[in-house]
């Protein structure tokens, strides 16, 4: 099933101070996104949902990633109001059964009614915590790994299970392998995310890391991984595993083009403006603001189609002549944040698939047993 998914920032309050935060100046902001802009927002939600089964999307869902600042930090009742609105919007469109509502949470604020509010709306929860100390502090400066701990046992206490997301940077890489073995601990899944660009304002020296610690510490997880016994997710490794296998099978895959096959990814800033994932960030790369402007509008609009032909000059510049080309969808060069030029590779996952693919060739695995690895018919 394909998904599209909604990243959205009701507001970027939080009540800890990470501190490679990409939403640093913005942690005491305690505005929130209107509710009319909300409104506006699940039409959009819907609507677009919509046009993608028109367009003959086959098993299509939407996602809706509640995402921030800290979600649990904003005030219950407002968190009740937003989810009945999306509820009963994608009811009133037909697209409920397809709806899936995630939250991602640093998980320090777990009052009995966010865990009733978890439950009662069947809320997908993805736990951000690194493991490792130091870097992600309360207001106060107190390292918060203890709380989030106790407060996973509490939502396995009531039975609701939640997956994991830890940031690679200056501090975590090179203590990825007791990373992955806390989390297979915990039979967890987990997705690693290569630390994202901010502003100046952090201390960047604190966490800061180059690509090359960025490739050595997933090439080892990876590692770690396929040693393991526990039948966990790892992502993005999972996927890029598949990408080779396929490779490795002379398979291709879908090139990803948003002109043919829609977004994957929408992000959503409180105030409704919409951007690409690579593009947060830069005000200048909006895309229109639901709160403005209906979604048809927004794709009809010349910031739209000029950032369709940056994607299409992004993906010419870098996937061009790359041998992942033909199994690789191409999507991993717009997510990555790097200065693209004709003939650079993704500095990141290429290298990465290069790892996995000696990996393989090490193992000496026939065809079935590659598909099997992956979990894919590639």
């Amino acid at each position: 099933m394909r998904f599209v998914e909604w990243v959205i920032k009701p507001s970027t309050f939080c009540n800890l101070r990470c501190r490679y935060c990409y939403e640093w100046n913005g942690l005491d902001d305690r505005r929130r996104m209107p509710l009319e802009t909300w409104r506006k927002l699940v039409t959009a939600i819907v609507a677009y949902h919509q046009t993608m089964v028109a367009a003959g999307e086959v098993g299509v869902g939407t996602r809706v990633i509640l995402h921030g600042g800290e979600p649990f930090a904003l005030p219950v009742g407002y968190l009740e109001k937003i989810l009945d609105e999306l509820r009963s919007g994608a009811r009133a469109g037909g697209i409920d059964t397809a709806l899936t509502i995630c939250v991602q949470t640093n998980l320090t604020v777990l009052t009995p009614r966010i865990l009733d509010l978890i439950e009662t709306y069947g809320l997908r929860v993805g736990v951000s915590m690194d493991v490792v100390p130091g870097m992600r502090l309360s207001i106060q400066g107190a390292t918060t790994e203890a709380l989030v701990m106790r407060n996973m046992d509490r939502l396995r206490e009531r039975g609701l299970r939640f997956g994991a997301i830890t940031v690679l940077a200056r501090h975590t890489c090179p203590a990825i392998d007791a990373i992955f073995d806390f989390w297979a601990a915990h039979v967890v899944d987990m997705r690693f995310l290569p630390l994202f660009a901010g502003p100046a304002e952090r201390d960047m020296a604190a966490f800061d890391v180059g690509e090359d610690a960025l490739v050595g510490a997933l090439c080892r997880l990876f590692d770690r991984w396929m040693a393991s016994t526990v039948a966990i997710e790892v992502s993005p490794l999972d996927e890029w595993l598949t990408t080779v296998v396929r490779h490795r099978l002379g398979a291709s895959a879908p090139a990803y083009d948003r002109r043919t096959q829609g977004e994957s990814v929408w992000v959503v800033r409180p105030d409704g403006s919409l951007f690409m994932t690579n593009e947060v960030g830069n005000e200048t790369r909006s895309l229109g603001s639901v709160a403005e402007r209906r979604i048809e509008e927004v794709l009809r609009g010349a910031a739209y189609h000029a950032s369709l032909r940056r994607s299409d000059a992004l993906t010419t510049a870098v996937c061009t002549g790359c041998e992942f080309r033909r199994a690789c969808d191409g999507y991993p060069a717009h997510t990555e944040a790097f200065e693209p030029r004709a003939g650079r590779r993704c500095p990141v996952t290429h290298r990465v698939y290069r790892h996995i693919d000696r990996h393989l060739e090490r193992l000496a695995l026939g065809e079935q047993e590659l598909r099997a690895l992956a979990g894919t018919a590639a």
